[in-house]
């Protein structure tokens, strides 16, 4: 959590060294709940629809930060706001809602209540 703002992570990464790397960089504690690989969703789309309804969010409501054309796409799939950052390559060739860098939370605009997933 982020002040009031409940963070996610979603990754496709196994669940071992997924938690190993948020370990390393002593970023565990900033997430809710976090979502691997290991989990055994088929798409990242059914990943963040599970994560939704579990955790009783709106997903107009909950902007979901990815680095790759794959996840833009998966947050549009369920209805999430997508911003795209890092992933230069494939700014020119995606619609999302946002693009651009952030250092951290207050960087990306989020209004109190409004829910935050984010892709490591």
């Amino acid at each position: 959590m982020y002040g009031r703002i409940p963070l996610f992570l979603v990754t496709f990464k196994p669940a071992v060294p997924t938690h190993r790397i948020l370990s390393r960089l002593r970023m565990r504690h900033f997430f809710q709940q976090i979502i691997t690989g290991s989990a055994g969703d088929p798409t990242r789309a059914a990943m963040l629809a599970r994560l939704a309804v579990r955790h009783g969010l709106a997903p107009s409501e909950t902007l979901y930060v990815g680095d790759r054309a794959s996840d833009i796409e998966a947050a549009r799939a369920v209805g999430m706001i997508s911003m795209l950052v890092g992933g230069l390559r494939e700014i020119s060739c995606l619609p999302c809602d946002r693009v651009g860098c952030a250092d951290g939370v207050n960087d990306l605009g989020l209004k109190s209540g409004v829910s935050a997933v984010e892709v490591l």
